[in-house]
């Protein structure tokens, strides 16, 4: 090849290479944006400036108690209120290195990701909260709440997910109660049946579940 082309693509490579960095650092620097998010709650200027005096005394507070669990969630809770979301996130992750073994945090966190309506990075979140915390029942219910709500291509999941809660958790009352009424409502009885009677076992006092379990019966020519 004659040196004089050769040097000629060398030079319109390069040329090329260059001009595709600048539009990268163009675009990223100057003209791409950050998505805005507006709360979700309807706030009062009194509201407002309640949760921005509440944000202050907190960050004061950690001047002196840097590691402040509490605070971190506090200040994650104010901002999610305030719409700063990303803000919110950076907060519960800073508590979750507090106490890794705590899963409020990642809840808190994929309740802030669904109302950024980031549904995906919501559900890692939840599973995050089931992993470092698998005896708290309450996870189960808003691992189900979610599918139901906002992840339909995990909705057939839910079943899984309340078994393995009443598996897991130290308090799986509440869980009992929800997988019979989950079957019920989807016209399963036989399957709600069994459920219904642990729910009333474990719970003697529960006059819902008495109801429910009575009116399956019935249902099914018991």
């Amino acid at each position: 090849m004659n040196k004089k082309i050769l040097r000629r693509i060398i030079f319109l490579f390069i040329s090329a290479l260059i001009l595709m960095v600048i539009i990268f650092l163009v675009y990223n620097y100057f003209l791409k944006t950050e998505p805005v998010y507006q709360p979700k709650e309807d706030l009062t200027a009194e509201q407002i400036a309640e949760l921005n005096e509440r944000k202050a005394q907190n960050l004061k507070t950690l001047k002196e108690f840097p590691d402040y669990y509490e605070i971190y969630l506090d200040l994650g809770n104010i901002e999610r209120r305030l719409g700063d979301y990303e803000q919110a996130i950076k907060h519960y992750k800073k508590s979750s290195e507090i106490i890794p073994s705590s899963s409020i945090p990642y809840l808190n966190t994929a309740a802030v990701y669904e109302d950024m309506e980031d549904y995906d990075k919501a559900y890692e979140a939840y599973w995050q909260a089931q992993e470092v915390s698998p005896s708290y029942y309450l996870v189960y219910q808003k691992i189900v709440d979610f599918y139901r709500w906002y992840y339909p291509q995990k909705v057939d999941d839910i079943e899984t997910v309340y078994k393995l809660g009443i598996e897991k958790a130290s308090n799986k009352k509440g869980l009992i109660r929800s997988l019979a009424t989950y079957y019920f409502n989807n016209e399963r009885y036989e399957e709600s049946l069994p459920f219904w009677e642990q729910s009333v076992e474990k719970n003697p006092d529960d006059q819902y579940s008495k109801d429910k379990l009575e009116e399956t019966k019935n249902i099914l020519g018991l």
